[in-house]
């Protein structure tokens, strides 16, 4: 996708990263410990280069294995976890995030790491919101999601493409 680069005072902003982990998988061929620094790289390519936290967001802290688990922790990737069963909440969770942590820290950048279902149905009717509170949104979709429409977020990546493994 042709992403256009991050203006003031966006690229020297806060990105705060939220990764769901039960949509968009660790693919095959990259390590727990290559997510950050893939991601981070796609980013200070388009002029982003404030400073850059994430979370992952999972139902259970069991979907990585223990290797995995240590290693996204060693990265700097905190692990955010809820009740097993409730993988649906993922989305609402993420978007309390957004909602209630990012606007303390304002102009900041959010990019949301996801795919299809509820939250990419309820995102839209967020984004003016955000936009009126000085929040840049960027969106990364799994590769079974449809591509959201360009004009809703102000980048968009597939998640293989994100990581820097397809263009």
């Amino acid at each position: 996708m042709d992403n256009p680069k991050a203006t003031h005072p966006y690229a020297t902003s806060t990105t705060v990263v939220l990764w769901n982990a039960e949509r968009c998988k660790i693919p095959s061929g990259v390590t727990a410990s290559d997510i950050l620094p893939r991601i981070q790289t796609s980013l200070v390519e388009l002029g982003y280069v404030g400073p850059l936290e994430m979370t992952a967001i999972v139902a259970n802290e069991n979907r990585f294995n223990p290797a995995e688990t240590a290693s996204l922790r060693k990265s700097g990737i905190r692990i955010a976890n809820f009740r097993e069963g409730d993988e649906v909440l993922v989305d609402f969770i993420i978007m309390d995030l957004i909602v209630n942590d990012l606007v303390r820290v304002r102009p900041a950048n959010v990019l949301v790491i996801s795919g299809g279902g509820r939250f990419s149905d309820n995102l839209p009717r967020y984004l003016t919101d955000l936009k009126c509170l000085d929040i840049n949104v960027m969106y990364a979709f799994c590769p079974e999601a449809a591509a959201p429409s360009h004009c809703l977020f102000s980048t968009t990546w597939e998640w293989l493409s994100l990581l820097k493994l397809e263009d």
